[in-house]
């Protein structure tokens, strides 16, 4: 009984594989689905529950070979790929089953994500965590796994495909995806940074995620660590960022501690809570360190934090100074840039769509009004209202 899963339900089981440690992704073409005689395709056979998908969503989206080979059933959604596939398109699943490849994903999923939504895809299947499988915008985060894929096997794709739905936009939006991306907020502040202001970025070119640089002997020899790894660095430059975020100032766990320690006053409660300080102050200090040695090696890093993402206006005047950083320590030319931050039009557009791509309830409205802004002004509805649930 096989079936190949695409699109979103492929998505699905990409994230719940790769978020429970599977890294081999054996290939294989698209083939035929097949029921045994007299039999009839209904959802309990469909149900993709089995590889981690989501069962109870209203479709269930699979690939096929032809059209006479769509499936007869009301739940299923099937993209018919008659020509145009490079070989080994597909994942092989157990039992005969199949879904889309990273590569074919990427493509597929540009036909419902808005363009700086596909980069952020583009990031996840390219780097080292993974979203989850049933809510990826506020569910758990998957870190310090193998990436599904490269930038340089998506462009190798591409080259080869011809005529597949989402084609035309991948090749766009894959010249913005970067390999190597260690968490989604990281792949946020680069993806807004390197995208044209045309699709509502910075524009301030390309940057290279999290590069090592080995430290020098002198610092080593001091205690320092043997290297240090920012963020990311923008291309031919010093000049990085680094995303600080909660986690590297936990007072939220302090507090906790705190308030459990008041409640029951012991000596256990009371150690717990000097041990939690302990590692709070002992990660606030490795941070200091870390900026520190990267000055002392002559690299510009500014930290950027969960506040400049959720704050209003917060993010442009990171990115300006940023810009001015640039400008100063690597002769960059950001007028053009900072001209645009001065466009309240443009702003206001660009704060929507961060607010829309962030880990909170409310990113959903703002999803929901950047695509019927987009529908306004090109006359045709390109963002489909399915596209605003699938980061």
């Amino acid at each position: 009984m096989g079936i190949t899963y695409n699109k979103i339900t492929a998505l699905q089981i990409m994230r719940s594989m790769r978020s429970s440690g599977v890294s081999a992704w054996p290939r294989t073409d698209l083939a035929s689905p097949a029921l045994p005689e007299r039999h009839r395709w209904t959802r309990a056979k469909l149900n993709p529950m089995r590889f981690g998908g989501d069962g109870a969503t209203s479709k269930i989206y699979v690939a096929v070979p032809s059209g006479d080979d769509r499936l007869g059933c009301s739940a299923a959604v099937s993209t018919v790929y008659q020509t145009g596939l490079p070989p080994a398109s597909m994942i092989s699943l157990p039992d005969g089953n199949a879904m889309s490849s990273p590569e074919l994903l990427f493509v597929e999923m540009g036909t419902l994500m808005s363009p700086l939504v596909q980069v952020l895809l583009g990031m996840e299947l390219c780097g080292t965590f993974s979203r989850d499988s049933l809510d990826p915008r506020r569910g758990d985060i998957t870190y310090g796994i193998k990436p599904a894929t490269t930038v340089e096997n998506i462009k190798r794709f591409l080259d080869k495909a011809v005529g597949i739905w989402g084609l035309e936009q991948a090749r766009r939006t894959i010249k913005i995806v970067r390999d190597n991306a260690w968490s989604p907020m990281e792949a946020i502040v680069a993806a807004m940074a390197m995208a044209p202001i045309s699709e509502l970025g910075y524009g301030m070119g390309g940057v290279t995620l999290n590069p090592r640089i080995d430290q020098d002997p002198t610092l080593v020899s001091t205690g320092a660590r043997q290297s240090r790894i920012p963020d990311m660095l923008f291309d031919g430059s010093n000049v990085g960022i680094n995303y600080d975020g909660r986690g590297h100032l936990d007072l939220e766990s302090i507090a906790a501690v705190a308030s459990q320690t008041a409640r029951q006053d012991d000596r256990e409660t009371d150690d717990l809570l000097a041990n939690t300080l302990r590692t709070v102050r002992a990660k606030s200090i490795d941070d200091l360190r870390r900026d520190r040695e990267l000055a002392a090696m002559s690299y510009v890093v500014l930290p950027a934090t969960s506040e400049d993402l959720f704050g209003t206006g917060a993010l442009d005047a990171l990115m300006t100074e940023v810009m001015l950083t640039l400008e100063h320590f690597a002769s960059a030319d950001m007028k053009k840039q900072r001209l645009a931050l001065q466009n309240d039009a443009l702003r206001e557009r660009r704060q929507r769509l961060l607010w829309s791509l962030l880990p909170w309830a409310e990113a959903m409205e703002f999803a929901r009004q950047a695509a019927a802004i987009e529908r306004r002004e090109l006359g045709s509805a390109t963002l489909l209202d399915e596209a605003t649930v699938t980061l």
